[in-house]
């Protein structure tokens, strides 16, 4: 299955090249941060927003649109991200809210084409920042340990909870301001790890959720950057750019 992962958009407009070649992939996940900038106007922001929402319906069985903690900042009330733009607050929370069921926070496929350490199809995990063993171990699981949360009523017993593919667990976050807006030290916060939204490269780095490979923005650099650590890959795709996005097309 060949995937294209789009990064960090922030309100570029060269994304839109996809659009007279779409029909050559299975896939397109944007990886989130539509919003916020210092260089681009709050119209082009907007109107870069509405745009992707409107591939994303009129493709909703290829374009999957996930989540970022820019965008978050809207959702959540937050005003604490770079570029964030108080004036259009209003506008741009009430386009998420109304398009709400088109956003996830992750997007998972298992391989047909590459095998893991183990001899089984590798997984592959999309997510805005990334997650880490930290975040899974300490707060996901704690969430589904915890009587009455909504992770704990989803599932019957442990072991249905172990075996649900990973981005339907990430997914059922999506609300969770609580656990989603957890921000590490690295980052300016006072937890020891980030969130699948907030989290740092080099979080990931050193404390990668093993066994799979997973595809990330968030954290910018000049190239798109490959972490092959014990057979997992780690792809970074947010571009250090204030014109031009890095996407990433993979053959899962």
């Amino acid at each position: 299955m060949k995937v294209l992962f789009i990064g960090d958009i922030h309100g570029k407009t060269d994304w839109r090249w996809i659009l007279t070649y779409i029909n050559q992939f299975d896939k397109i996940v944007f990886l989130g941060d539509y919003v916020d900038s210092f260089t681009v106007t709050s119209r082009q922001i907007i109107d870069n927003l509405n745009a992707i929402i409107d591939i994303r319906k009129r493709y909703s069985d290829k374009v999957i649109t996930l989540l970022g903690n820019h965008d978050y900042a809207y959702i959540f009330g937050k005003s604490r991200t770079s570029g964030f733009r108080a004036e259009e607050y209003h506008d741009i929370k009430e386009i998420f809210e109304k398009n709400w069921e088109l956003f996830d926070v992750a997007w998972g496929y298992t391989s047909t084409s590459k095998l893991n350490a183990d001899g089984n199809p590798q997984y592959t995990l999309a997510t805005h920042a990334g997650l880490t063993q930290t975040f899974k171990s300490y707060f996901i699981d704690n969430e589904f340990n915890t009587n009455g949360t909504v992770m704990n009523r989803l599932f019957s017993n442990e072991e249905e909870y172990k075996n649900a593919p990973l981005h339907q667990v990430l997914n059922y976050l999506k609300d969770n301001a609580t656990l989603l807006w957890i921000i590490g030290y690295i980052r300016g916060g006072v937890n020891k790890t980030g969130s699948i939204v907030w989290a740092d490269k080099t979080e990931i780095t050193r404390d990668r959720y093993k066994g799979i490979d997973q595809v990330i923005g968030h954290t910018a650099s000049y190239f798109v950057e490959v972490n092959s650590i014990s057979g997992d890959d780690i792809y970074f795709i947010d571009k250090r750019s204030d014109e031009t996005t890095f996407s990433l097309l993979l053959d899962l």
